[in-house]
């Protein structure tokens, strides 16, 4: 849409800002959402950001989500994306904010969970990257201690390339540790995704879809 084509050139432009480019992206959110309901009336609208370090796939995720079909390789994210993606055979939908994670870009995640109500916690990990655990464990450590954050739900998306050796990938035990993720917290759900070929969505909206409407 064009108010967040022009938010995103605020962020990647003007980060002096971005406090402004994120309020005019949350008041076009307030105008234009409904309220939540249960899937069978109004439907759930679900207000979603997928966070993580630079290189773990959330923007290739983001577009498998909103394409359904393999796409070619996502360059570096600047400042943001903004799709809404219909959780497939169901009434809801997800509006998902894609931020860049790179060291600088983090600062301005707060921008974010505190114009905007947060539903949803999608956090990134890619599995190929055992040398970056300790920065990812310690990003998503702070987020889910946010005030702004702490009502969300957490989905953790372990993300791999099939094609890259499995010799020295991440296992998921190790990421549950490094993260602190209590495996009996109704907040958290732990998914493998492979962000390139889609393979997982299906628990990744199943997870989602039963925490919002209560479905089995």
């Amino acid at each position: 849409t064009r108010t967040v084509q022009y938010c995103t050139r605020l962020y990647s432009k003007f980060h002096v800002s971005i406090k402004v480019s994120i309020g005019i992206l949350g008041l076009f959110w307030i105008v234009r959402a409904r309220p939540m309901g249960n899937a069978q009336s109004a439907g759930v609208h679900v207000n979603v950001l997928l966070l993580g370090l630079d290189g773990a796939g959330k923007t290739q995720l983001l577009y498998r989500m909103k394409l359904k079909t393999a796409s070619a390789s996502w360059g570096a994210t600047t400042g943001f994306n903004y799709e809404s993606v219909q959780i497939p055979n169901s009434q809801t939908l997800l509006h998902v904010w894609d931020l860049a994670g790179s060291s600088t870009a983090r600062r301005f995640f707060r921008f974010f969970y505190e114009s905007i109500r947060v539903d949803a916690l999608m956090f990134v990990c890619n599995l190929d990257q055992r040398g970056r655990l300790d920065e990812a464990a310690q990003l998503y450590r702070f987020l889910s201690n946010e005030e702004r954050l702490r009502k969300a739900i957490r989905v953790v998306v372990l993300n791999q390339d099939d094609e890259k050796p499995a010799s020295g990938r991440l296992q998921k035990e190790e990421v549950v540790s490094a993260f602190g993720i209590d495996p009996d917290s109704r907040l958290t759900r732990v998914v493998h995704v492979n962000c390139a070929t889609g393979q997982g969505l299906d628990d990744l909206y199943l997870e989602t879809e039963k925490y919002f409407t209560g479905s089995k």
